[in-house]
């Protein structure tokens, strides 16, 4: 869930081929961008694609292990991590 102070929870793990809703429940557009890092994989088409408001959403399906670190790209400093084992 995405609220006015970034994601919640902010840290996540999941198993392989699992999907996550990201739902929008902020007065804030939600984008969600993956942040590729020297501890995380990047994962282009985990990109959301458009901003969507509130009680808009966002799901994906992580077919790929890996530490996934994404963050909104409307408001940068709002970032979390999925971890899929």
């Amino acid at each position: 869930v995405y609220v006015e102070s970034g994601f919640q929870p902010q840290k996540l793990i999941i198993k392989i081929g699992k999907s996550v809703r990201f739902y929008n429940n902020s007065g804030s557009a939600m984008y969600i961008v993956s942040a590729p890092s020297p501890n995380s994989t990047g994962l282009n088409e985990f990109n959301q694609g458009r901003s969507v408001g509130r009680d808009g959403y966002y799901d994906f399906t992580f077919n790929k292990r890996g530490n996934f670190i994404y963050y909104n790209s409307n408001k940068r400093d709002h970032v979390g991590i999925i971890t899929v084992e």
